[in-house]
């Protein structure tokens, strides 16, 4: 469960609040009892704060007892300014509750890019319905802390427009159709230390999804999270549009499909997949189908779940779907499998077509039929071990460089191309 403030003594003294506090049962009337209708009373109290004139302070007492039932959505506009002062909306563990299909919970919008600056902090979401809990359209600098997000068929968070630097640190999403939705521009997202748990519920069944193609989420970081996939029928992290995401230190568990897919060739690329584990999955755990010039370095791929034996997949998986350069330009170094033939086909495979790639110093266990297959595949041909195959021409020698096995060695060899491309002025 997310970590909550204890007593509503603590958070009307938190530093973060300001002098008044607008409590929404004990000077709106909401009765936070599940069943009354406690809309008008929340809206009056945030619309009371005088945001976004001025700051405010918005409590929803009562702890983890309390349920505030919503029929429509809660708004806050940010009415045209181009930045606002802080809001916060604060609770010590109570529910935000709906059965009305369709709606946003919280609607938080601006109609110019905004810095919004809404803080959320300790708030459930129970959307029992076909709707979404909250909405980020054109916001800027909001942070979610120690919320909550659940219901069937529900999507836990919705971003659109252009909503840059927004933050969840510390949340949950459990039983729902899909957690976090970026369907805009949402640069700079921070996804933190927040657990995905327990079974999808719904359609379309992933809980991270970027599918923009005119407005794609670039420079997104997802970092120290719990990724659960029990009845996904998606990749639990899909990235058809988007750039240079950066997912590190996640665990991501039971997948049903993909745990990781970098989607079509030029509009997803450029991301870092490092320090991540994977277990109990049944298809590959990441998929670049036609992806570009993304690093995967220093991952850990478990065994396959229970009763999976057929080797028709992959740990690393690099296709060439849409012809010409897609799937090329991908580095692959220093990953681990802990898997036999059994249940793989190889730690890395690519397509033919796929060029300039360099996979390099990953290893798995002993039982594959070919000596080569701890460091991958290319095309047809396994990649004979320990025997080196170097890059002299890239246009007909198929771009793959593979010379050893070891992750010291991978890994230097990252670090000189790291180091090359910054003498060059194209990294900092």
């Amino acid at each position: 469960m997310p970590q909550i403030l204890d007593t509503t003594a603590q958070l009307v003294n938190h530093p973060a609040l300001h002098n008044v506090v607008f409590d929404v049962k004990n000077m709106y009337g909401a009765k936070g009892d599940g069943t009354t209708d406690d809309t008008a009373a929340i809206q009056a109290a945030i619309t009371a704060t005088g945001w976004p004139t001025t700051p405010g302070t918005v409590l929803f007492p009562g702890g983890p007892s309390a349920s505030y039932k919503i029929t429509s959505a809660i708004n806050i506009d940010g009415g045209g300014a181009s930045s606002t002062p802080e809001l916060h909306l604060i609770s010590d563990g109570a529910t935000l509750k709906t059965t009305t299909a369709g709606i946003n919970m919280l609607n938080i919008t601006n109609s110019i890019v905004s810095t919004t600056r809404v803080k959320v902090r300790g708030l459930y979401f129970n959307i029992n319905a076909a709707a979404t809990g909250v909405l980020l359209n054109n916001a800027e600098l909001c942070e979610f802390t120690d919320c909550g997000f659940g219901g069937s068929y529900s999507t836990g968070v919705k971003i659109t427009g252009t909503s840059t630097s927004n933050k969840f640190t510390g949340c949950e999403f459990a039983n729902m159709a899909r957690g976090i939705w970026l369907n805009g521009q949402a640069q700079y997202l921070g996804i933190v230390n927040c657990s995905f748990v327990e079974q999808l519920i719904g359609s379309p069944l992933n809980w991270i999804e970027s599918d923009n193609g005119g407005n794609p989420a670039d420079n997104v970081t997802i970092v120290g999270n719990s990724f659960r996939g029990t009845g996904a029928t998606l990749p639990l992290i899909e990235i058809l549009y988007g750039q240079h995401w950066t997912i590190a230190g996640n665990q991501f568990t039971n997948a049903e499909k993909e745990s990781i897919w970098i989607g079509n060739d030029g509009s997803s690329r450029g991301h870092a997949i490092t320090g991540n584990t994977f277990t109990l999955g049944k298809r590959h755990d990441i998929y670049i189908n036609g992806g570009r010039e993304n690093t995967i370095v220093g991952n850990v791929f478990g065994i396959r779940a229970g009763g999976v034996t057929s080797n028709t997949f992959a740990d690393v998986r690099i296709a060439n779907t849409f012809g010409g350069a897609a799937g090329s330009d991908n580095i692959v170094v220093g990953n681990r499998s802990l898997d036999t033939a059994a249940a793989i086909t190889y730690v890395v495979e690519a397509d033919a077509g796929c060029v300039n790639l360099i996979v390099q110093g990953n290893t798995g266990l002993a039982g594959f039929s070919a000596a080569g297959i701890y460091d991958g595949f290319y095309g047809t041909t396994p990649i004979a071990k320990p025997a080196a195959y170097t890059v002299t021409n890239p246009t007909t020698d198929r771009g793959l460089n593979v010379t050893a096995d070891t992750l010291a060695q991978g890994l230097q060899v990252l670090g000189t191309l790291i180091a090359d491309l910054q003498s060059l002025g194209l990294i900092g």
